[in-house]
């Protein structure tokens, strides 16, 4: 069976990383949007040309997490605690 680099959150929306993989991805997106802050700061955020090269860049960089997240990942969905946990809940009503 094959590991997901991602499961679902526990509570909400979302992943989290369940591997070492999903842990390197969301290592290298924190290093590139770093890198990106940086050379943002480095070229004064003043200047309308270096924020209108910034955005598109954070967005392609998102866009990749997230289609590898949708790739290596659970199914996303809504939860609300373990399933196993609500189910006792309701024997006990």
């Amino acid at each position: 069976m094959k590991k997901h680099w991602f499961r679902n959150k526990k509570y909400g929306w979302g992943w989290s990383p369940n591997t070492w993989q999903g842990w390197l991805v969301i290592g290298l997106y924190t290093v590139s949007f770093v890198g990106l802050m940086l050379n943002l700061r480095s070229e004064g955020v003043a200047n309308k040309e270096v924020i209108w090269d910034f955005l598109p860049k954070v967005a392609i960089l998102t866009a990749i997490l997230l289609f590898i997240c949708f790739a290596t990942g659970d199914t996303p969905g809504w939860h609300w605690g373990d399933r196993d946990e609500a189910s006792e809940k309701e024997k006990i009503k």
